[in-house]
């Protein structure tokens, strides 16, 4: 299959003006416009008749080659925020007419595609490898930190003018051009944009690996010959900066997917010579902003976008933004160019009047010397009792108690943690964003152990202390938990026909299910036994639920569960540990 030249109608791919200019290093070597030129047509020749490929290339050039490979076809590229096995089953199940694309360091399904480079050149021409701006070249997806991930469909022409308008914005236009490390994968929105489009629409150069830990980053950057860029995430800028590491020089270090601390990037600007500048934006608009972080908090908005205000969320739109698409931030304008950033929505934080984000309490956190990485978790279900933070962090070399008195230095002590918990590591992804429910799972699971830590204590044994002990530490109670009755429960027709209610069996079994989610899970426990219980009303089938698990006097914990505000079942249970058996 030969690759047409553009019209006056298309957008070219490159911004490279010749073939013998470096588009990219790989495998120790410079790889020519040529070169690619002739990876892709090789391989568009090879692509199956189907309308949708899920681009798996970790090898940042085969997957360049691989996304141009399947514009050619008139194809859309997936690029899901995970790999994970069932992830990719799902999209296959959503879009029918797909297969995927892997570089030869992945084992492909059957009827995946095995990108290859080296295979040839093609002639260069001015604007050869070009695109209608409507075509669609991408579905990307959001990285479900809050929820399921939600498709994002983008055509050519504002991804490239976006590629354009980045390296514009960063003064890569001018002088040699400088090889793009970056440690995010292409996938992600900011990695497409920053180390794919931006390289290959500016007419810089990628690095085809994507390094992960201190040292992998430092022998990438040492391995090419040239004015170097580091795109990077606030998560893996701490790490170099934590293993004390020597890095070649850099002419600009560019940052994402999370608000980077001021403290951090003066640390990183004094350590190795280098600005680091802040990139803003999100799944369904990609890039909207950009800021030197030691400048100030505000930022300023790309070429040709535009905000307003609406229904109390600011929408953007204007230059690769082609129809307003709505951030869920709390952003507050300055003027039409600037804005500054207070954090999401989600994050918001109201305890005894007083109010902060969680996005302010991670940066307190981790700006403390000695912690490499660090979340604030906001409970779910908090109610009207008062809401309790909980922290983890990775600080080895630290305690509790020091990692306390130091954050008391930085917060308000209404938002402190109980628990802080340490750990050696974040479950965070790729592009080192932090998903809730994992974080969750993480607090519950580091609960769990201190639980049953306690319980193996000398006179811990007894049920109730261990809730007086967790109550005095404010690891989880009082709590309160919103459940509800699913009116297609099996227990339901037979209890009873004609006026169902939900059987005392399945509340208490809720109950019981409440404390596992709190605890962690109730088989790190013997037994859980129902000490006693009192039902004060029928529990209609699509009733919520409110559980409140109660420290109690004489017995491990009380519990009450209402509906509407009114009590429909009270009692109290002892959790009995394994040695207690």
């Amino acid at each position: 299959m030969s690759i047409s030249s553009s019209t006056t109608d298309l957008v070219p791919l490159l911004g490279h003006r010749d073939g013998t200019q470096p588009l990219a290093w790989r495998s120790g070597r410079f790889v020519s416009v040529a070169e690619f030129l002739g990876d892709v047509e090789t391989l568009a020749a090879r692509l199956p008749r189907h309308t949708h490929a899920v681009n798996l290339c970790r090898d940042r050039y085969c997957f360049a080659v691989a996304f141009a490979a399947a514009m050619v076809r008139g194809q859309i590229s997936l690029l899901p925020a995970t790999q994970a096995v069932e992830s990719l089953r799902e999209l296959q199940r959503a879009y029918q007419s797909v297969y995927l694309l892997v570089d030869d360091e992945q084992v492909g399904e059957e009827g995946s595609v095995q990108v290859q480079a080296g295979t040839g050149t093609a002639q260069f021409v001015p604007d050869k490898l070009a695109f209608a701006p409507d075509q669609i070249a991408t579905i990307a997806f959001t990285s479900g930190s809050t929820g399921e991930p939600v498709p994002s469909a983008k055509n050519w022409g504002s991804l490239a003018l976006g590629g354009s308008n980045e390296a514009s914005c960063f003064g890569l236009l001018d002088g040699a051009p400088s090889v793009i490390v970056g440690t995010v994968p292409p996938q992600h929105m900011y990695g497409l944009e920053t180390t794919v489009l931006m390289a290959l629409r500016g007419g810089l150069i990628m690095h085809h690996e994507r390094p992960f830990f201190p040292a992998d980053v430092r022998a990438v950057l040492a391995s090419v010959d040239a004015d170097r860029i580091l795109a990077s995430t606030p998560v893996h800028l701490r790490a170099l900066l934590a293993s004390g590491i020597k890095l070649p020089a850099l002419r600009l270090t560019i940052c994402a997917t999370a608000p980077l601390s001021e403290d951090t990037a003066r640390e990183f600007e004094n350590r190795f010579g280098v600005e680091v500048h802040e990139v803003y934006g999100f799944t369904e608009a990609g890039m909207v902003a950009t800021r030197r972080t030691l400048n100030g908090p505000q930022w300023r908005l790309l070429p040709g976008l535009k905000m307003r205000q609406s229904d109390g969320r600011i929408l953007f739109a204007g230059g690769h933004v082609p129809a307003e698409v709505a951030s869920a931030d709390v952003i507050e304008v300055v003027d039409d160019a600037h804005f500054v950033l207070r954090g999401r929505g989600s994050d918001l934080v109201n305890i005894a009047g007083k109010r902060t984000s969680i996005g302010y309490l991670d940066r307190q956190l981790c700006a403390i010397k000695g912690v490499h990485d660090g979340a604030f978790l906001l409970p779910d279900n908090a109610g009207d009792d008062v809401v309790r933070l909980t922290a983890v962090a990775v600080a080895p070399g630290l305690t509790r108690e020091q990692l306390l008195a130091a954050l008391s230095q930085r917060v308000d002590p209404v938002f402190l943690p109980r628990p802080l918990h340490l750990v050696e590591s974040l479950p965070r992804n790729a592009t080192g964003k932090l998903a809730r429910k994992e974080l969750a799972k993480l607090a519950r699971s580091e609960l769990a152990k201190l639980a049953r830590k306690e319980l193996a204590k000398p006179g811990r044994s007894e049920p109730a202390k261990l809730a007086r002990h967790c109550a005095g530490r404010g690891l989880i109670m009082p709590v309160v938990v919103n459940r509800h009755v699913d009116p297609a429960h099996p227990a339901l027709p037979g209890h009873f026909p004609g006026d169902p209610i939900v059987p005392g069996a399945v509340l208490l079994d809720e109950i019981v299910d409440a404390l596992s989610g709190e605890l962690g899970a109730c088989a790190d426990f013997a037994a859980v036994t129902i000490r006693s219980a009192k039902f004060l009303r029928p529990v209609r089938p699509g009733d919520r639920l409110q559980i409140k698990l109660i420290p109690g006097q004489d017995a491990a914990l009380r519990f009450e569960c209402s509906v509407a505000g009114e009590t429909a079942v009270n009692g109290a249970l002892t959790l009995v540990a394994p040695a207690d058996q």
